[in-house]
Formats: C-alpha cells, sequence, structure tokens
C-alpha cells in the first residue's frame, strides 16, 4: 500500500484531502452521503510550555482529537464539512489546558431547479491577534490564541434574461463571533482593543451579458450594499457601490476591460469611512490556457486610486501558481467573513482567493470556485491585528503548489500593509511580511516526510518569527497513521516592551501522534 504523498496525513482537513484525491465524494460511484468518523492522539514534548523568555518550562502536553467528516452529493444538495474537537492537557502544568475548535463547511441546497439556491458556509479556527500568525497551531499558548467561529447564510436566484443575458440576485447575512482573548491587550509592541463579535449583510445584483452587444463584448452591470455591525464604538459601516464593467476580447488570449461606477461609504462616527464619487477600472486580461487568466487593472474603489493583480495560473491539475495585489478597506472581522465566503475547498485544504475580496468588486473575476486556488484559509486569517477598528489594506499574497512524482511543494509569499482609519490601533501604521516553503517527500513503502520553513517579520514594532519542522509519517493502513514531528519556533519578539515574551523565545518541541479512521 503506498501512502498519498500530495497532502500531509496529519491536517486536520486529511479525510476531506484523501477523498478528493481519490475523485471520493466527487460524483461516480460515490455513494450520496458519506460520514467518516476520526480520533487522535498526540503526545507533545516541549522545552517551553508558556512561550517565555525566561523562566523556562518544560512539559508533556497530551492533545486529543476527535471528529467527523461529513461529505453529501445528491441531486439537490452537495456539500463538505470537516470538525475537529481538540483537548490539551499538560501532565505538570495545567496552565494550558484547553478545548480548541477547528472545522469548515459548504453546502449548496438547490431549492428550485435552474432558479432559486441557498449557501451555507461555516468555519472555526484559532488566530494569533498580533498578526504574525502561528507556526504550529499544536503549540500555539493559551494566551497566544482566540478562537474564530463564521457562519454565514446565502439565498440566491438566478435566472435567463431571453436573449439578452443572466441575472443573478443574492443576499448573504454572516455572524462572526470571538472567545478568550478578546480585550485589550499589547502583543510584540502593537497595543490592541478589544475583539468583538460582529454581523455583516451583503445584498448583491448582477446582470451579465455575454455576447449580446457584440460577439466579442462581455457586459457586466452590478449593484451590491454592505452593511458592518460590531461594537459601539466603531458604529455601523454601510457601502453602496454600482458598476458597469465591459470586457471585450481583442484576440482569443488577450482582452480589453474597462469600467465606469459610483460608490457611496457611510460611517456616522469616522470621518475616513465617509465620503462617495465616481470609481472606474481600465486594464487587460491574458489567458494563457482555458484554465488560467492573468490580470492587470488601474482603478478607483473606497475612495483611493490603485492597481489591482490577479494571476490564476493553471499548469496542471497538480500544479498552479495564485497571485493577487488589492487596495481596500476592511476590518478584522470582514476579513475573517470574508475570507470565508470566498474559501473553496483545494489540494492541501480551503484556500481563500479566486477574487478580489468581500468588499470587492466579483464582477471581474470569470474563473471563480473552479479555479481551486488561492491563499491557505488558516493562513489568511491571521493576517491583520485583531480588533474592532478598519483598516486601508494593501495586499499582495501568492501561492505555488506542484506535485512533483507524487510529491507535494508548496510556497506562498505575502505583504500586507495595513493602516487604521480610526487611530484605535497604535501604531496606525502596520506592515506584516513572511514566506512559508513545504515538502512532503515519499520516502519509499508506506513512509512519507515532511519538511517545513517559516519567517514572518512586523514593523514598526520589529516582530520577528522563524520556525522549522520535520517529521515522517508511517502508514499501518489505509485509516490509520503515525506521525513524529520536531518543531523549532525562534520568536525574536520586541525588546522595546514589558511581557511574559518580551525579547522573544525560543521553543523546541517533540511530537509523536497517531490517528485512526473509522
Amino acid at each position: 500500500m503506498a501512502p498519498p504523498t500530495t497532502f500531509d496525513p496529519d491536517s486536520p482537513f486529511a479525510d476531506l484531502l484523501a477523498l478528493g484525491n481519490a475523485g471520493g465524494g466527487q460524483g461516480g460511484n460515490a455513494p450520496p452521503y458519506l460520514i467518516i468518523p476520526h480520533i487522535g492522539l498526540s503526545e507533545i514534548l516541549t522545552d517551553n510550555v508558556r512561550h517565555t523568555h525566561s523562566n523556562r518550562q518544560a512539559d508533556l502536553l497530551t492533545l486529543l482529537q476527535v471528529g467527523a467528516t461529513v461529505t453529501a452529493d445528491t441531486t439537490r444538495l452537495q456539500g463538505v464539512l470537516s470538525y475537529n474537537l481538540d483537548w490539551r492537557q499538560g501532565l505538570r502544568d495545567g496552565h494550558e489546558n484547553r478545548l480548541s475548535q477547528l472545522g469548515y463547511g459548504t453546502a449548496h441546497v438547490t431549492l428550485v431547479q435552474d432558479y432559486l439556491f441557498f449557501d451555507l458556509r461555516a468555519h472555526t479556527s484559532e488566530i494569533d491577534r498580533s498578526g504574525l500568525g502561528t507556526p504550529n497551531p499544536n503549540l500555539a499558548t493559551k494566551a497566544e490564541s482566540t478562537q474564530t467561529y463564521v457562519v454565514s447564510a446565502s439565498p440566491d436566484f438566478r435566472t435567463r434574461v431571453g436573449n439578452l443575458g443572466f441575472a443573478d440576485i443574492r443576499y448573504s447575512a454572516t455572524k462572526v463571533w470571538f472567545e478568550r482573548n478578546t480585550g485589550a491587550t499589547v502583543i510584540n509592541g502593537i497595543a490592541l482593543g478589544p475583539l468583538s463579535d460582529s454581523t455583516h449583510q451583503q445584498a448583491h445584483a448582477d446582470f451579465k451579458m455575454p455576447g449580446t452587444l457584440d460577439p466579442r463584448l462581455l457586459t457586466d452591470l452590478s449593484g451590491t450594499m454592505t452593511y458592518t455591525q460590531s461594537s459601539r464604538l466603531l458604529g455601523i459601516y454601510r457601502n453602496y457601490a454600482a458598476t458597469l464593467l465591459n470586457e471585450y476580447a481583442v484576440t482569443r488570449e488577450i482582452s480589453a476591460i474597462a469600467g465606469v461606477g459610483y460608490e457611496k461609504l457611510s460611517n456616522p462616527r469616522f470621518a475616513q469611512l465617509q465620503g462617495e464619487g465616481v470609481t472606474f477600472d481600465g486594464g487587460a486580461r491574458w489567458r494563457p490556457n482555458a484554465d488560467s487568466s492573468i490580470m492587470l487593472l488601474y482603478g478607483r474603489h473606497d475612495l483611493k486610486s490603485d492597481i489591482a493583480g490577479l494571476v490564476q495560473y493553471k499548469y496542471s491539475d497538480t500544479t498552479f501558481l495564485y497571485g493577487i495585489y488589492t487596495d481596500s478597506i476592511t476590518s478584522a472581522q470582514g476579513g475573517v467573513a470574508g475570507n470565508t465566503l470566498n474559501a473553496a475547498f483545494g489540494l492541501d485544504g480551503p484556500y481563500v482567493g479566486n477574487g478580489f475580496g468581500f468588499y470587492e468588486n466579483p464582477a471581474i473575476d470569470e474563473l471563480g470556485d473552479n479555479f481551486g486556488s488561492g491563499i491557505p484559509l488558516g493562513l489568511a486569517n491571521g493576517f491583520l491585528s485583531g480588533q474592532n477598528d478598519f483598516y486601508r489594506v494593501k495586499s499582495f499574497r501568492a501561492h505555488l503548489h506542484t506535485a512533483i512524482l507524487g510529491e507535494s511543494i508548496a510556497f506562498a509569499v505575502h505583504y500586507i500593509d495595513s493602516t487604521s482609519l480610526t487611530g484605535l490601533r497604535q501604531p496606525p501604521q502596520v506592515t506584516n511580511e513572511g514566506a512559508t516553503i513545504s515538502w512532503l517527500p515519499y520516502l519509499g513503502q508506506d513512509y512519507s516526510g515532511l519538511l517545513l520553513v517559516g519567517y514572518r517579520h512586523q514593523r514598526p514594532n520589529q516582530g520577528e518569527v522563524l520556525n522549522f519542522a520535520a517529521g515522517v509519517s508511517y502508514h499501518f493502513s489505509a485509516s490509520f497513521n503515525g506521525t513524529l514531528r520536531y518543531d523549532f519556533i525562534h520568536n525574536m519578539g520586541n525588546t522595546n516592551f514589558a511581557g511574559p515574551n518580551a525579547g522573544g523565545f525560543v521553543v523546541n518541541s517533540l511530537t509523536l501522534r497517531l490517528r485512526k479512521t473509522f
């Protein structure tokens, strides 16, 4: 029995990944409903259980993980759900004992064939509010992690309008809430305010006319209204936008894009979240093959003019490059909500991307969820400082994935420049940059390996994290595997502030894990 080598067998989404690699749950001979329970037991030996600069304490952590994967593929319902419940218990110190949850789910329901649909999305995970992220979630301390939950429901009406085009009217309601470490704090020299639950609503109407006015012309008329409510301090943020967008095929591979519209931003408490005016887009798209798109635009949205770029290049079923640059207004809660709404399940788990985000114009994203690439969802949720605030965010993210001779290699880079529009975060402007590379080599017989290197850097507080991981997995059977993994984490910290991890910390850990699927 050759083990799967294109994904990490210790991933919390391992069962969904195995189904995807085997073609299960995607039609064919797969059953309409499939439930796969699993249980895992990890023993983690660490030399710095509380991640402190001094007074380091070693401990043995026991991590019990139970969960299930569910798939549905019927005429009326298509969906996936992966849910994991983790209990962490220390041998010497109960300070880090806690219950954590990690899950991802999406469901698409056909209410009236070809006309009325209903979509559900959900995601839960732990984030580090500093924006530096968590190199290994199983090693994160209670003080470094905040539990997030996102649930979204969206009715969607679609119809063909004679020979003119296609209409799509959608409403989405999203709830985001948090548990643990939601109060005001200072992390790596960044003063963060409280983090509150939030509600997001969006109504979107879209009318596409492909080839109606001219065989080479795609015309798209869209209107979007968004509503965001979190803390009383921030008030209610509203955004109204209407756009007329045109894409003209100059050749089979190259098209020109031009659009014009109008927007209005409204918030009663902060002047930088108020304004209205004309919006526009201009640029071009190149399609090197049927599954790829490279697009560059210059335009004005969210009261600012800037470029926007999107690269979705698919070389094969296992090799793709995704890159995106945007300049927009969002919040920590809005980012988490938008990431869930824009997430699609891919070769390594749920990906964020396939468009310009929750507050951007989705009309120019033609490939959509069919591309199946982007930025890992868990990584993207930790980009912004977690507090009640609105940010002007300039964001570049790229992800390269390939499987050479059955071995998976993934490389991700990001650069995030966020400026507080309310002055609630100090310092108001923070940049976050980093890169991660992972390799899952096949080691022969029933063995597979893992090598991972990551780096993140924040400014102006000079927060830095370097991490390295190496592991080997053995597959006792198709449903039972074990892993031995070593992790090294060096948080270089910031000596300009006081705190338990001032000056940074170093962690060495060894994890032995067994996982059984039923």
